[in-house]
Formats: structure tokens, C-alpha cells, sequence
């Protein structure tokens, strides 16, 4: 499911986050994702990506720095699916 982000500023050392709808996710679900705008191409390198649900059809976005430079991520789009297991 793609969904476009504006360009978020990450800060050194800090996490930047925000939420997208995805139709179907529930609480407990397993969120995979990546946003195309990361990458070695754009100078976005070390920075983590982290996709939970938080409520009924909405899932919360991570992207942690883990280096010491601060800068801006470049506009991209999230694609995202959740699985479910059920015994």
C-alpha cells in the first residue's frame, strides 16, 4: 500500500515519526515497510525504519538516526503490508 510522505528533517542522534492510514491493520499486527527516498543515493544511509500499528487502520512511522549527522529526508513514498497470524 503506498502512501506519499512530505520531507521530514531528521536531527542527529533523534528519531523523526508520524502516521499513515492503512485499510485492515489492527493492534497486534506485523507491519513491514520501507520508504523509497531512503538509501545510499540520497546520503540517507544510516538511518531505521519502524512501522507499528496504533489503532484500527492506522500505523505509526519510525525513522531513527544512527549517525551524528542531522539533515533532511528527501520526499519519497511508504510502502507498507500487515500480516496476521491467528492459531
Amino acid at each position: 500500500f503506498p502512501v506519499t510522505i512530505p520531507a521530514p528533517i531528521y536531527n542527529a542522534a533523534q528519531t523523526t515519526t508520524g502516521t499513515f492510514a492503512l485499510t485492515g491493520v489492527a493492534l497486534g499486527d506485523l507491519v513491514i515497510g520501507e520508504i523509497n527516498s531512503l538509501g545510499s543515493t540520497t546520503g540517507t544511509t544510516l538511518l531505521v525504519s519502524d512501522y507499528f500499528p496504533i489503532a484500527a487502520n492506522v500505523v505509526r512511522y519510525s525513522i531513527a538516526n544512527q549517525g551524528a549527522t542531522s539533515g533532511t529526508i528527501p520526499a519519497g513514498t511508504i510502502f507498507a503490508t500487515a500480516f496476521r497470524y491467528t492459531a
